[in-house]
C-alpha cells in the first residue's frame, strides 16, 4: 500500500511540476500565435482595402445586370395578360388532368419522400439505385392516361428535376390498379399495360419509351442537356379503368446511378378522350369553361399565375434574374488570405505530456480509492509474467 502510495505523490509531483512548465511553452505559442493573426488579419485588411475600387466597381455592373434582368422581367410581364388571351382559344379540346395525392411514400435507398402543398412528392436525405413506391386513391371512372410531372427546384444542386446534376433516368414506370374491396374479399391488383408514351423532352438514347420498355437496367427516360426546368412524361392505358374507390400503386425504378434520381414530381390521371396531350389540371379547365366576365378574382388570379408558371418567355426571365443576383466568387488571393488567418486562429493544443500526465494522475487517484483490488492486480499480473508459474500452472 505504501509503494502504491509513494508511485502517486510522486506522479501527482511530476504533473504539478510539469504543468509550470506546460504554461510558459502554452504562453509563448500564444504570443507567437496573437503575432501571426495580426499579421495574417493585417494582410487581409490591406488586400481588401487594394481591390476595394474593382470590387466596387463588379459590385456596380452586377447590380446593373440585376435591375436589367428586373426590367426585362417586369417589361415582358405586362405582354403575359395578352399572351393568355391568345394562349386560351382553342384549349377546350385540351386533355383534362386530376392531380393526384400520393400516399405511402417509400424509398428502397432509404430517402425521405415528403407530400409537399402543391402535391408535389420531395425527395431529400440519402441517394441511391432503387425504386419509389407510393399509392394513389381514386375515384375517377374510366382512366385513360396517366402523366408525371418531373418538377425543377433550387433546392438542388443542379436545379433539378434529379437530385445529382439535375438529371434523371426513370429506367421504368410500373402501375397497378386495385378497386374498391367488396364485403370481406381481397381484391387482386391488376398491373397496367401503359403504350403511347410521350414527352416534352426526351435524351438522346434515353427515349421515354424506354421506360415502359421491360426492362429494369441502366437505361430510360432522361433528360440532359435541358435540367434546371420542369418537364412531363404521359403514358396511355391499354385498357380504361377506375371506379369509387379504387387506387392506383405506383413504381419508379431508377436503376442508372445513385444520383440520377427523381428529386420531385407529381402524378396525374385523365379521362379524356386518347390520344392525350400535357393539356391542363383540371382546375384549371373549369375555370376555361367559365364565361370571362364570369370569372372570380380568385379565378383569375390562378388563372395568370397558371399560364406565367408554365410560359417559356417567364420562365427565361424568371431564370436571368435568378442568375444575376447569384452572388460573385469570393477573389481567389483574398480567399487563401483569409483561409489562412483560420488557420492560425485555430486555438493552441494542448501539450501531449500534459494530457498523459493528467490521465495517469486521474487514474491512480482510483487506484488509491481500490488499493487492495490493485495490490491483487499487480501480484496476478506478476504471477502471469513468471515461467515457472506458467509452466507449472
Amino acid at each position: 500500500f505504501g509503494i502504491i502510495e509513494g508511485d502517486h505523490l510522486a506522479l501527482k509531483q511530476e504533473f504539478e511540476l510539469f504543468q509550470d512548465e506546460a504554461k510558459q511553452i502554452v504562453d509563448q505559442l500564444e504570443q507567437v500565435r496573437q503575432v501571426d493573426i495580426d499579421d495574417a488579419r493585417g494582410e487581409v485588411v490591406a488586400y481588401e482595402e487594394e481591390i476595394a475600387p474593382r470590387e466596387a466597381e463588379l459590385d456596380r455592373k452586377q447590380q446593373e445586370m440585376i435591375e436589367l434582368a428586373l426590367s426585362e422581367q417586369v417589361a415582358y410581364s405586362k405582354t403575359v395578360p395578352e399572351k393568355l388571351l391568345e394562349w386560351q382559344q382553342g384549349q377546350e379540346s385540351s386533355t383534362r388532368w386530376m392531380l393526384l395525392k400520393p400516399e405511402n411514400l417509400s424509398a428502397s435507398n432509404g430517402a425521405t419522400m415528403e407530400l409537399e402543398d402543391d402535391g408535389a412528392v420531395f425527395v431529400t436525405g440519402k441517394s441511391g439505385m432503387g425504386t419509389y413506391t407510393f399509392t394513389a386513391s381514386t375515384d375517377l371512372e374510366a382512366m385513360t392516361a396517366i402523366r408525371i410531372e418531373a418538377l425543377a427546384d433550387a433546392r438542388f444542386t443542379g436545379g433539378g428535376p434529379g437530385r445529382g446534376n439535375g438529371n434523371f433516368v426513370l429506367s421504368e414506370i410500373q402501375v397497378d390498379w386495385t378497386p374498391e374491396a367488396v364485403g370481406d374479399a381481397t381484391p387482386e391488383p391488376t398491373r397496367l399495360v401503359l403504350h403511347n408514351p410521350k414527352a416534352d423532352f426526351s435524351q438522346t438514347n434515353y427515349d421515354v419509351s424506354l421506360s415502359i420498355d421491360g426492362k429494369i437496367d441502366n437505361t430510360g427516360w432522361a433528360i440532359a442537356p435541358k435540367m434546371g426546368a420542369d418537364h412531363q412524361a404521359s403514358y396511355e392505358l391499354k385498357e380504361s379503368i377506375g371506379g369509387a374507390g379504387s387506387s392506383l400503386s405506383f413504381t419508379f425504378h431508377h436503376n442508372y446511378d445513385a444520383n440520377h434520381t427523381f428529386g420531385r414530381f407529381r402524378v396525374w390521371a385523365t379521362t379524356s378522350q386518347v390520344p392525350v396531350d400535357f393539356g391542363l389540371p383540371l382546375n384549371i379547365a373549369e375555370i376555361l369553361d367559365v364565361e370571362e366576365n364570369q370569372r372570380s378574382e380568385e379565378q383569375l388570379a390562378l388563372l395568370l399565375t397558371f399560364f406565367t408558371d408554365s410560359d417559356p418567355g417567364s420562365q427565361e426571365h424568371k431564370k436571368k434574374v435568378a442568375e444575376a443576383k447569384v452572388p460573385r466568387p469570393v477573389d481567389p488571393d483574398l480567399k487563401k488570405l483569409q483561409e489562412k488567418l483560420s488557420r492560425v486562429e485555430v486555438p493552441v493544443p494542448a501539450i501531449p505530456k500534459l494530457v498523459r500526465l493528467e490521465r495517469a494522475v486521474k487514474l491512480s487517484e482510483q487506484q488509491l480509492k481500490n488499493r487492495r483490488v490493485t495490490v491483487v492486480h499487480d501480484i496476478a499480473w506478476a504471477l502471469i509474467n513468471s515461467p515457472a508459474f506458467l509452466f507449472n500452472h
